[in-house]
């Protein structure tokens, strides 16, 4: 009787690893772990496996999906070369989402096939905003705007402050592009 009571437990311990997660589940991976800070490379379960999310086509709206899916109030960053910031791990699978960003989840996003987003390579990323994340990017006022990442001080990705927490801006139209010049102390977009 001990033997075929150890036998099941060691059946149903494969299947977990195995089959370790429901399918349209979203988690953030994160140097060999599950990351629990809100940043990280996307995983997204298929049929019982975890694939990283492709980065063909991840932008803002994306990202913001993940994070909400996961609880959180949106992104602050995406990572199109999530692996060299995070890690990853498994396989990307070759279908990329593309998402309007007012999905509750990447499964209701629309997805296509990509047949090169087939390696870790090609994995996408996120840094989410909201209670739950540890993020550590504090910024000093709600409504402050810096630019990043730009070969001048006078351009580059703007970021606004929210709530202690640089937020990356996923559009830009040419008002508010002329509001934040103006805030920076530059002259009105051109």
């Amino acid at each position: 009787m001990a033997v075929v009571v150890t036998f099941f437990l060691f059946l149903l311990s494969s299947v977990s690893l195995v089959y370790g997660c429901s399918s349209g589940s979203v988690r953030l991976y994160n140097h060999g772990s599950v990351s629990q800070a809100g940043r990280g490379t996307v995983q997204y379960c298929y049929s019982g496996y975890w694939n990283n999310a492709c980065n063909v086509g991840w932008d803002c709206p994306e990202a913001n999906v993940a994070c909400r899916q996961l609880g959180y109030l949106g992104a602050s960053t995406y990572y199109q070369n999530a692996q060299q910031y995070f890690g990853s791990t498994g396989y990307s699978r070759r279908y990329y989402y593309s998402c309007s960003g007012s999905e509750s989840s990447l499964t209701s996003c629309s997805s296509s096939y990509y047949y090169s987003c087939q390696s870790s390579s090609y994995a996408a990323g996120v840094q989410c905003i909201g209670e739950n994340t540890n993020n550590t990017a504090n910024c000093p006022e709600s409504g402050s705007v810096q630019l990043t990442g730009g070969a001048t001080d006078s351009e580059g990705v703007l970021h606004y402050c929210y709530n202690g927490v640089w937020v990356q801006f996923c559009s830009l139209g040419d008002k508010e592009a002329t509001i934040a010049c103006k805030q920076l102390g530059y002259e009105p977009f051109a």
